[in-house]
């Protein structure tokens, strides 16, 4: 019965939808992490597959139960795209693993291996200087103008920031414009380090 509502809301989903202006989707880890599947799903959507997936795909797969369930899911989600996309995803995703990962987590699940995998590798990267002693280790990605749409269907941004956040790399904004600029916030948490209660 759950299967066959899972393909009946498969059917209904709509299949194109207006390119949204930014070339990422801001979605928290924490939003997409299904705590009732096993190991292997419970963090299938945390990275790439989670910017491939529409609103609607997201919301089914955190409302599934079961492993069999979430596996089912991923072979239809699958097999609603591209066959050739699914080998780039996997083999990029896959070198991910191995240039990105850090503190325990898969490189396709970090945020510089969820930026390679959709767009590919930059062209230029770069470290920034340090404009203040206390600021954190800046990784600069510069990519093409004429870049090629990456495997979300949006052309890459020209240029991606990812900063030193304790033991993992960020991605982040220099914009104070930016209303998801992380930059103060992590800022703050370097120079003012947390209060310890035995203090």
């Amino acid at each position: 019965m759950r299967r066959l509502g899972l393909a009946l809301a498969f059917g209904v989903l709509t299949a194109g939808s207006a390119q949204a202006a930014e070339s990422l989707e801001r979605l928290h880890p924490d939003d997409l992490i299904n705590p009732f599947l096993g190991p292997g799903y419970t963090s299938w959507l945390v990275g790439p597959a989670g910017q491939l997936a529409d609103e609607e795909e997201r919301t089914l797969y955190l409302l599934l139960e079961s492993d069999d369930e979430a596996a089912a899911f991923v072979d239809e989600f699958w097999s609603r795209r591209d066959a050739g996309l699914r080998r780039q995803f996997d083999r990029r995703a896959a070198e991910a693993d191995k240039r990105y990962s850090e503190s325990g987590r898969l490189g396709r699940r970090t945020d510089r291996g969820m930026v390679y995998v959709l767009f590919g590798d930059p062209e230029k990267t770069e470290w920034e200087e340090h404009r203040d002693i206390d600021d954190p280790d800046v990784q600069l990605w510069t990519y093409a103008k004429g870049a090629a749409k990456g495997l979300n269907g949006r052309k890459p941004a020209r240029r991606y920031r990812f900063a030193r956040d304790g033991d993992v790399m960020r991605l982040f904004s220099n914009d104070p414009s930016d209303p998801n600029n992380r930059r103060r916030r992590m800022l703050r948490r370097i120079r003012e380090p947390p209060r310890r209660p035995w203090r």
